[in-house]
């Protein structure tokens, strides 16, 4: 994915620092100028100007234009003697803050930084042994702490991760006692800031990524007049920000965006529908055929509903070519809507890394509802092959009762796939991860005064984000 340079990044940091002297230097010229008292000659002239008709008698006769301009050229010739190079100033600073917002964008230098220092930690976790290795051949091996006598005091270290009692334990809205969380799905950059969230960890990249992915693929392809679909809410705002600084710098135009709000229930609400309708007008009436949507399954739903809405009931899909980001996979679709095929065929979408599970494909070509007790397995089984359980009391009306001898592998892959997605992917991992570290804690121990067991462990406590 194309990122900004090194020179790139050079260069926003100077622009950034050039401009914030620019505008102290313009402080000071304006601190300097009004400071500054008129001649004696400006202000006899002034006095001839303003009391000359009463001393002759007519104090209503008012001094003619030539006479006010020469006054006031004469007063302020010092000053108009700085008006060009003033100007000069003005524009320059003008140019420079475009260019704040365009190819030395500030903000998305600094955010590059810390991918690449996110990037060098991770480095330096693959490749600790040989970094080790190099660092001791160039420095020379560290030497030994001295031996500590037996008769001395025990010095207290301190801890980097010290343990809670249970009444100051921190906890989430549930009440869930937690000491370290693990994400499988959270792209929001402000968990990126390990001041605030020290303890935060997460199994997939930083959404900044995504912005460099975005406008390559734009700009290979060539579209440079584009839509812009986002949450109504600070994050819609955040990217639809960060997005059009990385878009100007390619010649890229945002010619439509809209705020999609968010579905809280699916009772009729005209306020929804009437902000669904005017999205849905604009995106009829504007001649944009390639629309970014940026956004997760839940924020995404009033598209879904207007999507759907066009396909299946107004007969008129809107089919246009459909860029999403990571956060919203387009297979997704809740019981209460079908995949509208028509409007998404042909849509490109950033995905997360996935792999092949051994044994996973086969576990899904074996399974049985009637003998398998996984939640709402039955519930799906019934939606996806359109049959009954009546044991269950699922009853899907003029269809025959479920025999369990259905194949998922017979299903359309709009309505379920074999291979296991991105998202199921990273939640795989995240519950190794949680494993192997449970495993590796259990092994080494956390020292006597701190001993714990695996059985004290809830099942609560461990607590998916």
């Amino acid at each position: 994915m194309h990122s900004p340079s090194h020179p790139q990044v050079t260069r926003a940091f100077i622009a950034a620092r050039t401009f914030v002297q620019g505008l102290a230097t313009g402080r000071d010229i304006v601190a300097q100028a009004v400071k500054l008292f008129p001649s004696g000659e400006c202000r006899r002239a002034l006095t001839r100007l303003f009391y000359c008709p009463l001393c002759r008698g007519t104090p209503t006769l008012k001094p003619c234009n030539g006479f006010c301009l020469n006054v006031m050229k004469g007063c302020l010739a010092s000053i108009t003697e700085m008006d060009n190079a003033w100007g000069r100033f003005l524009d320059a600073l003008t140019q420079l803050a475009e260019r704040l917002g365009g190819p030395f964008n500030f903000e998305l230098a600094a955010d590059y930084i810390g991918v690449k220092i996110s990037e060098a930690i991770m480095y330096l976790q693959e490749h600790s042994v040989a970094t080790s290795a190099k660092v001791f051949q160039s420095c020379g091996s560290p030497r030994p702490a001295p031996a500590r006598s037996r008769r001395a005091p025990r010095e207290e270290t301190p801890r980097r991760f010290r343990t809670f009692s249970p009444e100051e334990k921190p906890t989430t809205a549930a009440g869930t006692n937690l000491d370290r969380l693990l994400s499988y799905g959270s792209f929001d950059p402000v968990f990126s800031d390990k001041m605030q969230f020290p303890s935060f960890f997460r199994m997939v990249p930083d959404e900044i990524i995504q912005y460099f992915g975005i406008t390559q693929m734009l700009e290979y392809f060539g579209w440079n007049w584009i839509g812009l679909l986002i949450p109504e809410d600070e994050t819609g705002e955040r990217f639809h920000r960060i997005l059009s600084a990385s878009l100007v710098q390619k010649d890229i135009c945002i010619s439509l965006t809209q705020s999609v709000p968010k579905v809280t229930s699916y009772v009729s609400n005209p306020f929804l529908q009437k902000s669904l309708n005017a999205i849905a007008s604009a995106l009829l009436s504007k001649n944009i055929n390639v629309i970014l949507v940026y956004g997760d399954s839940r924020s995404m739903e009033g598209l879904g509903i207007i999507l759907d809405s066009y396909e299946f009931y107004q007969k008129q899909p809107m089919e246009r070519v459909w860029i999403t980001t990571a956060q919203w996979d387009v297979t997704t679709v809740f019981a209460s809507r079908r995949f509208t095929e028509k409007s998404l065929n042909g849509s490109l979408s950033f995905a997360l890394h996935t792999n092949v599970v051994p044994g996973f494909q086969e576990f899904l070509e074996n399974v049985n509802p009637i003998q398998s007790n996984i939640s709402l397995l039955k519930e799906f089984w019934c939606s996806a092959f359109l049959c009954s359980f009546p044991m269950c009391n699922l009853n899907v009306p003029n269809h025959s009762n479920c025999t369990g001898e259905e194949k998922l592998r017979n299903l359309p892959g709009s309505v379920f796939e074999l291979g296991m997605s991105s998202w199921s992917y990273s939640i795989y991992n995240a519950v190794y991860a949680v494993a192997h570290a449970l495993h590796a804690a259990e092994r080494k121990g956390m020292g006597p005064e701190n001993s714990w067991k695996l059985t004290d462990i809830q099942p609560c406590q461990v607590c998916p984000v």
